[in-house]
């Protein structure tokens, strides 16, 4: 890729830049040594923290229940006495 980089800087004019093509990248394997879990190692040791907390209060009562309006909710009533 870097010869062709090198022609392409000299013959600007000639090559256009979609005739470069990119190399093949050979397959690299990573070394995951530092990442694998030893099996011989312990777990850390488990320790016990005593904290403080506030209780929780209780619930207030919820309101009582109260259907949705619907229909007319003015209306006039005449009697004849």
């Amino acid at each position: 890729m870097e010869k062709q980089l090198s022609m392409f800087s000299r013959n600007k004019k000639k090559m256009s830049p979609y005739d470069i093509k990119p190399t093949p990248n050979p397959k690299i394997d990573p070394n995951l040594h530092f990442f694998l879990k030893d099996p011989h190692s312990q777990p850390p040791p488990e320790v016990s923290i005593k904290i403080q907390t506030d209780e929780f209060k209780d619930r207030p009562a919820p309101p009582p229940y109260k259907p949705k309006k619907t229909g007319i909710n003015i209306a006039t009533q005449i009697e004849e006495n």
